[in-house]
């Protein structure tokens, strides 16, 4: 049977999905990459660790009998004016070509990977970008916003009311061209939403089953937000919540709870399907 990997290049990690024998196994690093883009270059160190972590990844995939590792690149490298800072290392040690993703493409991906073809409305929360998406069998309208929770946490740090402001500004434009799915279902991915799903749930390992189609309220996003936002990073110490997230999760609870409350919606429900699956679909297998 076929052995081969994807990899997404994220803003604040890099995961990848291991398909070896009709088995899937999936890991995450987080690097952060997009840790200070504002001014549209990679930095030095950032780089540094992802790149380490594509080596890694691709050695894990390659020992497993992998005979193919493809890799996709979202909102952090897209928008880098120096992006061959980590694409050419990763070219030379790892013999991969990264395909870095248009916003609207990255879009794509999530309906395709969270809504598997339903009526939906889809929104991804990533680091430094967030994709909100809707589809009836094939996605009709895509949109990519400059928010993710790396992104607004550098941008506003402790401001809550000035990124509230700022999310409303970008949220707003976006209500009358989604209005024609009011009616569908809201789902929503990314690591923020999973995230506040276990913690949410108290949950001291990850467990998928219970992740998965998790609805994620209104109440409970603000909720999250309020009791998180000026509590220090070395206090939040909640079962569900890893370490290296610590740091952003209340600025992704925020994207998340802004989002509900400027479409007038009362919940999220949470997939784990996301671009990973989403890119498989649109390249039609590796």
């Amino acid at each position: 049977m076929a052995k081969f990997a994807v990899l997404d290049i994220g803003s604040n990690s890099v995961r990848m999905l291991l398909h070896t024998d009709g088995q899937e196994r999936q890991l995450l690093e987080t690097t952060r990459l997009g840790q200070g883009v504002a001014d549209r270059l990679l930095q030095p160190q950032p780089v540094a660790r992802t790149v380490e972590a594509i080596e890694r990844f691709c050695g894990i995939a390659r020992e497993a009998g992998a005979s193919r590792v493809v890799a996709f690149a979202t909102s952090a490298v897209r928008d880098a004016r120096n992006r061959e800072a980590l694409l050419a290392p990763v070219r030379r040690l790892c013999g991969v070509e990264i395909d870095v993703l248009p916003g609207e493409i990255e879009a794509e991906l999530a309906y395709m990977g969270a809504a598997g073809g339903r009526r939906a409305c889809v929104i991804d929360i990533g680091g430094a970008s967030t994709e909100l998406v809707a589809g009836d069998g094939r996605v009709a309208r895509a949109v990519s916003l400059q928010a993710g929770a790396v992104r607004l946490k550098e941008r506003f740090g402790q401001d809550r009311a000035a990124a509230e402001r700022f999310l409303a500004d970008l949220y707003a434009p976006q209500r009358e061209g989604f209005a024609p799915w009011d009616d569908a279902p809201f789902l929503g991915i990314g690591g923020t939403l999973t995230t506040l799903a276990a913690m949410q749930q108290r949950l001291t390992a990850y467990d998928e089953k219970r992740v998965h189609g998790y609805a994620l309220t209104h109440e409970m996003a603000l909720g999250w937000v309020d009791r998180l936002w000026d509590l220090p990073v070395q206090q939040r110490a909640f079962p569900g919540l890893k370490p290296t997230r610590a740091d952003i999760i209340a600025h992704g609870a925020l994207i998340a709870e802004r989002f509900l409350a400027c479409f007038g919606r009362e919940q999220i429900v949470v997939s784990t399907g996301d671009n990973l699956h989403g890119y498989l679909a649109w390249k039609g297998g590796v």
